[in-house]
C-alpha cells in the first residue's frame, strides 16, 4: 500500500513537472523562441533547430520572427539537398516581403540561387517574370531582375543573350562602379564558355570606347586577365603594362593636388 502511494506521488509529481515545462515553453515569446533557434543552429544541432523553427512558425505565424525561422529552415532544407522545401519556406516569405524590403530581395536571390543550382533554370525565368511584370515601373528592382535574369541564361548556356542584356546596361549606365558590376557579369559569361579569346576582342573593344580613366584602368585590367587565360601572353604583358600606367597616372595626379595644397601651407 505504501508502495503504491508512493508510485501515485513520483508519477503525479513527473505530471506536475511535465505540466510546468510545457508551460514554460508555451510562455516563451517569438523573440526568445528564436534566440533558441540561433544558439541550436551555432551548435550544429540542426534536428533541434529544425524542430525549434518549426514551432515558432506555427505558433507565431504573422511574427517578423517567424522570417527569420523560415530564412534558417530553407537553409537547413537547401543544405539537406531538399530544394522544394527550401523553396517552399521561402514563397512564405516571399508572400509577406516586397522587392522594397532587403528580406524580400534575399528571399528571391535565394530562391534563384537554389533553381540555378538544380538546373531548374524555365523554373527560375518564370519566377523573374512574374516580379518583373509586377515590377515593370520600379527602375532599380526592373534592373536587379534583369540582371538575375542574365545571371540564370549564362548559367544555361545562353551566354550570348545573357551578355546582349548585360551589354546594354553598360551602354546607358552613368554610374562607374554598375559599370564594372556590369564588365564583371559579362566577363563571367565569356568564363563560363571558356571563350578567353573573345573575351580579350570584347575588353579590347570597350576600352576604345571608354572616356573615363577610370574605366580604363578597369577594362585594361580585364582585357590582360583574358589574354593571359588565352594563354596570349605577350598580349597580357601589354595590358598589364598599360593599367599600370594608367594607374601610376592616378596616383600622380592624385598626389599633385595634395602637394600644391601642403606648398601653399
Amino acid at each position: 500500500m505504501i508502495v503504491g502511494k508512493s508510485r501515485v506521488i513520483q508519477l503525479f509529481a513527473l505530471v506536475c513537472s511535465a505540466a510546468f515545462m510545457f508551460a514554460a515553453c508555451a510562455g516563451r515569446s517569438p523573440q526568445e523562441r528564436l534566440e533558441k533557434v540561433a544558439k541550436l543552429f551555432q551548435q550544429g544541432d540542426y534536428l533541434g533547430t529544425r524542430l525549434e523553427a518549426k514551432e515558432l512558425v506555427l505558433k507565431y505565424p504573422e511574427s517578423e520572427e517567424a522570417i527569420a525561422a523560415r530564412f534558417v529552415l530553407a537553409q537547413i532544407y537547401n543544405a539537406d539537398a531538399q530544394p522544394d522545401e527550401a523553396l517552399s519556406e521561402l514563397d512564405q516569405i516571399l508572400a509577406r516581403k516586397s522587392q522594397k524590403d532587403p528580406q524580400g530581395i534575399q528571399a528571391l536571390g535565394f530562391s534563384i540561387d537554389i533553381l540555378k543550382r538544380c538546373k531548374r533554370h524555365e523554373h527560375a525565368m518564370l519566377l523573374i517574370d512574374r516580379y518583373q511584370k509586377q515590377y515593370a515601373d520600379d527602375y532599380v528592382t526592373s534592373l536587379q531582375l534583369s540582371v538575375a535574369r542574365a545571371d540564370v541564361l549564362s548559367d544555361a548556356g545562353e551566354t550570348a543573350q545573357a551578355r546582349a542584356i548585360l551589354d546594354a546596361f553598360l551602354r546607358v549606365s552613368t554610374s562607374p562602379l554598375e559599370r564594372r558590376q556590369f564588365r564583371q557579369l559579362i566577363g563571367q559569361t565569356f568564363i563560363h564558355q571558356q571563350d578567353f579569346t573573345n573575351g580579350a576582342h570584347y575588353f579590347e573593344e570597350q576600352f576604345s570606347l571608354a572616356t573615363d580613366d577610370e574605366d580604363k584602368r578597369d577594362v585594361a585590367l580585364r582585357t590582360a586577365w583574358f589574354h593571359a587565360a588565352s594563354e596570349n601572353y605577350e598580349k597580357a604583358r601589354e595590358w598589364t603594362q598599360l593599367a599600370t600606367d594608367l594607374f601610376s597616372k592616378a596616383i600622380a595626379d592624385e598626389l599633385d593636388p595634395r602637394q600644391r595644397s601642403s606648398l601653399a601651407q
